[in-house]
């Protein structure tokens, strides 16, 4: 068992009309979690990913 936390946080929306979105974060999110988990081996349950509903 590891200290380490993480949380992945994936910013895909923007409110500046100047910012275009991005569609793919949540792509971008999930690879994340997969290199913290198989790579760094740091628990499922120790990776925090706050997905914003709607």
């Amino acid at each position: 068992m590891t200290n380490t936390k993480a949380l992945v946080v994936g910013v895909s929306n923007y409110y500046d009309p100047a910012i275009p979105n991005l569609p793919f974060c949540k792509n971008d999110v999930s690879e994340v979690r997969k290199a913290l988990r198989f790579g760094l081996k740091i628990g499922n349950e120790d990776i925090i990913t706050p997905w914003r509903i709607g």
